[in-house]
């Protein structure tokens, strides 16, 4: 790739994975970033194998991007059923919200109804965002009272649509 101009590098990126940066800033893990990596090498190659020119990536442009949102639909739709989700518990004596993550929500509220005598309801899942939980702990850091409990607040409930 050293040898390609910088224009090219640019427009074999932008055309083998449309939008990878967006998808990256906050909501890829590691190894979902690291096959977005192989796949952008994997294009390149493509390209410079079968010698193909700018214009004709410029022609077929509409069409990759297409294609693309169409590959991250159904990527999203898979993790949704294989990767963990976000839930949000209410605690009806404290008065608190658990933001947690868990391949089972419905399992974590047993496991955590055992431990305490307080009713606990579960308010919203959030299907495939596990990973999302680090990020909306650090969003709502100012309304922590311990671990994964926050505050009973609007921002929150107005943020999970509760």
């Amino acid at each position: 790739m050293e040898n390609l101009s910088y224009e090219r590098k640019l427009l074999i990126i932008r055309n083998g994975l449309c939008y990878s940066g967006e998808l990256a800033n906050g909501y890829m893990t590691r190894k979902e970033l690291q096959e977005t990596i192989n796949h952008l090498q994997n294009t390149i190659d493509y390209y410079n194998k079968n010698k193909i020119s700018d214009e004709q990536i410029l022609s077929n442009e509409k069409v990759k991007e297409v294609e693309y949102s169409n590959h991250i639909a159904s990527i999203t739709q898979a993790k949704s059923k294989e990767y963990d989700h976000l839930y949000v518990i209410f605690d009806t004596v404290n008065k608190s919200l658990k933001i947690g993550r868990s391949k089972n929500p419905k399992s974590r509220l047993a496991a955590l109804q055992l431990s305490t005598s307080n009713k606990l309801e579960l308010l919203r899942i959030v299907k495939g965002q596990g990973e999302m939980e680090r990020p909306v702990h650090q969003k709502f850091a100012s309304k922590r009272l311990a671990s994964e409990w926050f505050e009973d607040c609007k921002e929150i409930r107005d943020y999970f649509k509760i």
